[in-house]
């Protein structure tokens, strides 16, 4: 996925093959793999989202804050804020996230937002 992407970076959506759905119907469970030297993109989504540092070192911004990672840390993202990971080694991140409730009463929102 990262080839193809091109971007350092790339996201797994864990679903059930046999409904195409989440593998929850309350949760969205997803993997990210961010390479050294890499950014996401700044975004936000309706909802909130718990994150678990599996390898690799790095930061997050979170609205106005920063917040260095390393393997073991959880953090949280609350719903609307402005999210950026940023890797300074190979991050492997598991995130949990209540996006599938908020999509079933049509309340689910994402954007990427423009760095200042």
């Amino acid at each position: 996925m990262l080839e193809l992407t091109g971007t350092g970076h790339a996201q797994l959506r864990f679903r059930d093959p046999t409904r195409n759905r989440d593998v929850m119907p309350t949760l969205r469970c997803e993997m990210l793999r961010l390479l050294a030297g890499v950014s996401t993109p700044a975004d936000r989504q309706t909802g909130s989202r718990v994150c678990a540092v599996l390898r690799g070192s790095g930061r997050v911004d979170i609205g106005e804050k920063t917040f260095t990672l390393s393997a073991g840390d959880v953090f949280v993202v609350p719903s609307w804020a402005t999210h950026r990971l940023t890797a300074d080694h190979d991050l492997d991140i598991f995130t949990t996230s209540d996006a599938p409730v908020l999509e079933a009463l049509s309340l689910y929102r994402s954007e990427q937002v423009q760095s200042s």
